[in-house]
């Protein structure tokens, strides 16, 4: 794995975007590179910016969620909206680019953080952002803390792994390597051992809880033989009952039986009076229509033929009144026309005159129409050239009239903007408004420029103001400055003066016990004097400490006072200094415009007390004019246009009235069409209607005749006929004769008795007989005294049943248990098989902490490390070598001191620097561990370098930059050693402003 480009924004104090690119210059000349900074500059926050965008983690933070942002204050650069981080890196699958990045929304609240991957051509790969880091650890072959152990090393790690006791360098390698994995092997092969033991045990005590549940063997005979009775006696029992149901059965059955016959009895009486009453209503009814039945055909089509005879005579009336109706309908319509053509007019000429009118009448409407259509042209012309002038048309006001009055008021104005521009040739307005303009543009130029002037001048006033006063200012500075530094020097010296009689008066009270001591005559131990002036009595000095306090803080003041005064001068000065460039630059700028107004003033007037401002108003002004200028002329034009149009157009109106007139003297309706051919539709409709009618009474009197005849025909018939004898009319025949739905009702009702009277006969034959054979298979018994056989009996039964179930219940528990028992025993046989394996690792490997395979597998971690260690030592140092502690050894780990004879000794007791060579070993052992399975491209090594001399600094480097020329690495050193500057010429150089952000730049 190796990282191509670091792309990051506003990561911690690194403001804005950044980018770090190891495929270009100079990273693609010398792979080997430093990254500098004093402390707190972002030296860290590169790496920060590799594991949040690979992994959303970071080595000081951890996981990283908003509510980490939000509580920590952490990795949004302050006062920024957005964060960014991406890193590009190649792999054994190919180029990628993983990104992570957060921001605010227009709330300002901050929005969760996204991450994304991205492949060589820049399609995103479809995850989740949760399944970001998943996916770079399955591309990389690292997890989060392999690669922060294999990529960035961090020496104070392995320092406090070197010197650690055998305890704490177990904790502090299974840490580092991350092979906590075999602790938890450990411990969980104890509990699953643990578990196999405890479940075998819980079986071995379930089966003697089933023993304690079995039944005695004596017991079980009893039971057993109890059981078998007790299945006879229900056998027995439950025959008996079944035939003491069937006895009761018979009993209610034969009861049923008994009660239905006599229930059928009493339908059978009712049907009989249904049948008398029945024959006595309408049997009379039925016996004549039986007699006219033969001819009843030949009687209904008598009746029909009847009825239609007296039909044709309604219809032979109503006819006669729809042509008198005709008739009427028809001298009313001639009246009507010949009030609509204006003269009278009769059935035989009154098409011809309505066509004649109609067309009369079209031809003055069309002659109508064309007028309309003219005037409506000449006024459309009209109001197209009124558009855009004051005229506007009104067809009730005297139109020629008013363009009159407009045409006058035009010429007047005209008039007028001619005098206010000065212009003599209308014809030439192109120029005089390009001259115009010309002037406008140069005045405004030249307003422009004044008011630049007046603010320059002024900005040149203030300057030279502002200097003057700093003069004043500067004058009695020196004055002030010499008194506060002579009153600050003159503290100053009696602060001292009194420090040094208080540390005098001090020093002579702690002498008091050897003042005491002097004798008289005798030599002083200190200054071997034999007179003591002062060894009772001392000299009073009252000097305190308030007083020196005091006499500091006076110093102070007048110190205070004097830098105050020194540094107004200074800024005073500073301010002339910056001033001074200002004021020339100016005068030169106020020169130069004075040049240009002069220049753009050339052939323009300016009128005495004006302004160009006043002067580009003017020229606007009559700018504007030769604007209405322009339109007041096209707008006269315009109106001499009009005239012959409005004249023409009077005309045009008087002829149009003239025909309107005829036209409404002659017709008075809307449409002439439609008028006309509605008197002429009716006037068919009712030749129409006098045909038809006449056609009608011809053919219902032939029809009527034909009927007369039929009827006759059909009376000899039936006249002779024997149905008819009893009957003295064809009439009272016909009446006897039912119509087919009272025939059905009539029949109907009379089968359904007949019908039912025979079902009664038939039921109660069948229930006599069924009766007569359950009476011969009765028993002597009453229904009473069997139901009480019946539930004795049933009693009893119950009662055995529950004893038997009960047997069989105990019996049956008495089976499961010897079964569950031998289940138990075998499935413990198999179990103790299994559990070997277990046993046998949990014996080798398996305690409750994991400690024991935990040992086991540091330890040879620990040898593989120390090994890789002594290979990459080789090149850093011929004296050190690593070696394992004995047992008799500290617990730290040992080094061989080569210039000492091979001499055993503890880390513990190497310098600062060799302990630093040890540890960069032991983080170059640990990459190449796990290079081992992930090729690894990138290293990053974090500070140490500080504790080295130039000799082994450079011994070091030199290591470096072969193992960076042997393996193609791209090798980072993060640190704030001047020297590497100067050995290391790529770099990554950070620096801190003073606002608290960090710069990056790239040498």
């Amino acid at each position: 794995m190796k990282i191509l480009n670091i792309h990051f924004k506003n990561i911690n104090s690194l403001k804005g975007t950044h980018q770090v690119d190891f495929t270009e210059a100079p990273f693609n000349r010398s792979t080997l590179f430093a990254i500098t900074g004093p402390t707190g500059s972002g030296k860290s926050t590169l790496l920060d910016v590799i594991s949040l965008a690979l992994f959303n983690q970071t080595p000081r933070l951890g996981k990283i969620s908003r509510k980490e942002i939000l509580a920590k204050g952490a990795l949004l650069t302050r006062n920024q909206k957005e964060a960014a981080a991406s890193v590009t890196y190649r792999c054994k699958a190919g180029v990628f680019t993983s990104s992570w990045r957060i921001s605010t929304n227009r709330n300002h609240q901050l929005r969760d953080y996204e991450m994304e991957i991205a492949d060589e051509v820049g399609t995103l790969l479809d995850l989740k952002k949760s399944q970001v880091p998943t996916h770079n650890e399955k591309l990389i072959g690292l997890n989060y803390e392999q690669f922060i152990k294999s990529v960035v090393l961090a020496q104070g790690e392995f320092a406090q792994f070197l010197k650690a006791k055998k305890d704490e360098r177990g904790a502090l390698l299974e840490k580092i390597t991350g092979t906590g994995i075999y602790r938890d092997i450990g411990r969980k092969t104890y509990e699953r051992f643990k578990t196999e033991i405890r479940k075998i045990e819980r079986q071995q005590d379930e089966i003697q809880t089933h023993h304690s549940e079995l039944l005695e063997d004596g017991i079980l005979k009893e039971f057993t033989a109890a059981f078998r009775t007790k299945k006879e006696t229900i056998g027995s029992l439950e025959v008996q009952i079944k035939r003491l149901e069937k006895q009761v059965e018979l009993k209610e059955r034969l009861a049923k039986t008994e009660k239905e016959i006599d229930s059928e009895r009493e339908k059978q009486s009712l049907e009989k009076k249904k049948m008398a009453t029945f024959q006595e209503q309408s049997g009379a009814q039925l016996d004549q229509h039986e007699k006219v039945r033969p001819v009843a055909d030949e009687l209904r089509s008598w009746s029909s033929l009847q009825e239609a005879l007296a039909s044709r005579d309604k219809q032979l009336e109503k006819l006669a009144q729809h042509q008198g109706n005709n008739q009427k309908a028809v001298a009313i319509l001639l009246r009507e026309v010949s009030d609509y053509i204006g003269k009278q007019t009769d059935s035989e000429n009154l098409v011809r005159d309505i066509n004649d009118f109609s067309d009369t009448v079209r031809e003055l409407q069309k002659l109508r129409d064309t007028k309309l259509k003219e005037h409506a042209n000449i006024e459309s012309i009209i109001k197209e050239q009124a558009r855009e002038t004051a005229f506007n048309y009104n067809k009730k006001a005297n139109n020629l009239e008013t363009l009159h009055q407009l045409k006058s008021t035009s010429e007047k104005h005209l008039a007028e903007l001619l005098k206010f521009t000065g212009i003599a040739d209308i014809g030439n307005l192109a120029h005089h408004r390009e001259a115009l303009s010309a002037q406008i543009d140069r005045s405004q130029q030249l307003e422009k420029i004044g008011i630049v002037f007046e603010q320059k001048k002024q900005n040149l006033d203030q300057y030279m103001g502002e200097v003057e006063r700093i003069k004043l200012q500067r004058k009695a500075l020196p004055k002030d400055i010499e008194l506060a530094q002579a009153k600050a020097k003159g503290f100053e010296k009696e602060s001292e003066a009194l420090q040094v009689r208080l540390a005098l008066q001090r020093l002579r009270a702690s002498l008091e016990e050897h003042r005491n001591k002097l004798k008289k005559n005798e030599p002083c131990p200190l200054c071997g004097s034999l007179e003591h002036p002062f060894a009772q009595h001392l000299p009073q000095d009252q000097t305190s400490e308030k007083e020196i306090k005091a006499l500091g803080k006076e110093f102070e003041k007048w110190n205070a006072q004097a830098i105050a005064k020194i540094s107004e001068l200074g800024s005073l000065n500073e301010r002339e200094d910056e001033l001074r460039p200002k004021m020339e630059v100016l005068s030169k700028e106020i020169e130069k415009l004075g040049a240009e107004e002069t220049k753009l003033s050339e052939g323009l007037r300016l009128p005495p007390y004006s302004s160009w401002e006043h002067y580009t108003r003017t020229c606007q002004e009559k700018l504007e004019a030769l604007t209405h200028l322009e339109q007041e002329n096209k707008m006269l034009i315009k109106y001499k246009q009009l005239r012959p149009n409005l004249e023409k157009l009077g005309r045009i109106l008087e002829a149009g009235i003239k025909t309107k007139d005829t036209l409404k003297a002659k017709y008075k309706g809307k449409d002439i069409n439609a008028d006309s051919q509605q008197l002429l539709t009716k006037w068919t409709e009712l030749n129409k209607e006098e045909r038809l009618l006449q056609q009608s009474l011809s053919d219902i009197k032939t029809e009527r005749k034909t009927r007369i005849e039929e009827i006759a025909v059909l009376e000899g018939l039936l006249n002779r006929s024997v149905s008819l004898k009893s009957f003295d009319t064809i009439a009272d025949a016909r009446k006897a004769l039912l119509d087919e739905k009272t025939l059905d009702r009539l029949q109907s009702q009379k089968s359904g008795i007949e019908k039912e009277l025979d079902r009664l006969d038939t039921s109660l034959a069948l229930l006599q007989k069924q009766f007569d054979t359950d009476k011969r298979s009765d028993v002597p018994q009453t229904q009473e005294k069997l139901q009480e056989d019946h539930d004795i009996k049933r009693e009893k039964l119950q009662s055995t049943r529950e004893e038997k179930a009960e047997l069989e219940r105990q019996l049956v528990n008495h089976r499961e248990k010897t079964e569950k028992i031998a289940n138990l025993k075998q499935q413990i046989a198999t179990e103790e098989k299994q559990i070997k394996r277990w046993k046998l690792l949990n014996e080798l490997i398996g305690d409750a902490q994991g400690k024991r395979f935990n040992d086991f597998a540091q330890d040879l971690t620990l040898r593989h490390l120390v090994a890789l260690a002594n290979a990459r030592l080789e090149s850093l140092s011929d004296r050190y070598r690593l070696d394992i502690p004995t047992e008799e050894e500290d617990d730290g780990l040992i080094i061989l001191d080569g210039h000492m004879g091979g001499q055993r000794r503890s880390v513990k007791t190497l310098s600062g620097g060799e302990t630093f060579l040890l540890s960069l070993s032991m983080a170059l052992a640990l990459s190449d561990l796990a290079s081992s399975n992930v090729e690894i491209n990138s290293l990053f090594i974090d500070e140490g370098f500080g504790t080295l001399d130039p000799e082994t600094l450079d011994q070091t480097l030199d290591t470096l930059e072969r193992l960076q020329s042997e393996s193609s690495k791209t090798i980072g050193i993060i640190s704030h050693v001047d020297s590497l500057k100067d050995r290391i010429g790529t770099q990554i150089q950070l620096q801190r402003n003073g606002q608290g952000y960090s710069t990056l730049k790239i040498v």
